[in-house]
């Protein structure tokens, strides 16, 4: 019985020393899944300023495409639209870096008021509550 018992014992603190090791793993993960979570947050946060800032510049494009277009109505068909084509690929890549950089911050306090004024989209911070403008 006590050979039982003893052997009991053993097996219980090999469990309790496996489940130990295992510690650090899962706090990696977790510590993991938060990071994941602050990004997905910081996501939902940024997109009515990201889906208003692509709005302004594609607006802006096409501003300076017709005035472009008036100044050289030679022009054909074919080269309004591959110019058209380079201009908004040229201007999706000026704002990629900064727009994936928002939504990476967008979880930190005043980060979202910041980057509304820092883009000159201050009446997108009136459709904000002043809870969202702030990023909370």
């Amino acid at each position: 019985m006590q050979s039982r018992c003893r052997r009991a014992l053993t097996v219980e603190a090999t469990g309790q020393r496996e489940r130990r090791k295992e510690v650090p793993k899962v706090e990696a993960l977790i510590e993991h899944e938060l990071h994941n979570f602050a990004l997905w947050l910081g996501e939902r946060k940024a997109k009515p300023f990201i889906v208003d800032l692509l709005q302004h510049a594609h607006q802006q494009v096409d501003v300076a495409l017709q005035e472009l277009f008036d100044e050289l109505p030679q022009l054909d068909e074919r080269a309004r639209q591959v110019i058209a084509a380079k201009m908004r690929a040229l201007t999706m890549r000026l704002l990629d870096k900064p727009l994936r950089r928002i939504k990476q911050l967008a979880h930190e306090d005043g980060i979202m008021e910041m980057a509304i004024r820092f883009f000159g989209l201050d009446e997108v911070a009136e459709d904000l509550s002043p809870k969202e403008a702030r990023g909370e």
